[in-house]
């Protein structure tokens, strides 16, 4: 009986640890998408501010060509924690998809999601990628939106990306707000 409790407890914490680990991304470790979308579905839903930003690689699948994928794994490990230092107490950062991550901004204003959505332009552009002494540099563009609680997290995505498109018409590394 006592063997049996301590292999479903054992048991209890493996699967807790499992679902800890699937709520993030296995490469950067930053938070996966559908968690990331659930924490936005329930920011919105609180009814508070919430500004959102994307930060989208220029031509990051160029980069990944020219240096390999492992190269460009290591530049998305790396570009996560520069974010990460950008943000404040609060903020939420996730990988949005291949080559973007998505950042939650609770209770901001317009000034502080325009300041805020700059800082992670610039972190990009300033960060220095190095391999054997090559410089490889890495533009992003960034859109950011201030959502509302009538916002679904699709619908603040939508229109994300819909900004985002113009800003890569346009070439890219800038940003674009709403």
């Amino acid at each position: 009986m006592l063997a049996a409790r301590s292999a479903i407890l054992s048991l209890e914490k493996d699967l807790e640890k499992a679902r800890k680990e699937s709520l993030r991304d296995p490469l950067t470790g930053v938070l996966g998408g559908t968690a990331f979308e659930k924490k936005m579905g329930d920011m919105l839903a609180a009814g508070e501010p919430l500004g959102i930003i994307l930060c989208d690689l220029d031509r990051f699948n160029a980069i990944k060509v020219k240096y390999g994928n492992k190269v460009g794994d290591e530049m998305l490990k790396i570009l996560a924690k520069v974010l990460e230092e950008e943000l404040s107490k609060g903020d939420c950062i996730a990988r949005h998809n291949e080559n973007c991550f998505a950042i939650l901004l609770p209770k901001v204003n317009d000034a502080e999601l325009r300041d805020a959505a700059e800082r992670v332009k610039d972190a990009v552009l300033q960060y220095e990628f190095l391999l054997k002494s090559e410089r490889i540099p890495v533009t992003a563009s960034v859109s950011a939106i201030r959502a509302t609680k009538k916002d679904s997290p699709e619908s603040a995505l939508n229109r994300l990306s819909d900004l985002m498109k113009g800003i890569k018409e346009q070439g890219g590394n800038r940003c674009a707000y709403v």
